[in-house]
């Protein structure tokens, strides 16, 4: 089993799994749901979010969710750790200012 060293529980949210219809793909559907993670994810104070996406073509029973790298890349996500065919993906969330300039 991988482990990780990540942020504090409290302060850490993640992405675990990411799976749009075939029909509804190539829409910008999947950006939306990150972007709209990343900004609960910020709400909810967190210091970092992650993901996990598959960077391998392995077929395994039961496991839809392939090769959205690029979009976590897109998102702002960097390489973590890989392990097997994964890729630990995180992004930092800074904190966004209340206060007007």
């Amino acid at each position: 089993m991988a482990q990780f060293q990540l942020a504090s529980p409290v302060s850490c949210r993640a992405i675990g799994c990411l799976l749009v219809h075939p029909d509804e793909r190539r829409r910008g559907v999947a950006a939306v749901l990150v972007a709209s993670a990343v900004a609960a994810a910020r709400g909810a104070g967190a210091a970092e979010i992650v993901a996990v996406p598959r960077v391998e073509d392995v077929n395994e029973a039961g496991d839809l969710w392939n090769r959205p790298l690029a979009l976590y890349e897109r998102m702002g996500f960097v390489p973590a750790q890989r392990f097997g065919p994964r890729l630990l993906m995180r992004k930092r969330l800074e904190r966004i200012s209340s206060r007007s300039a």
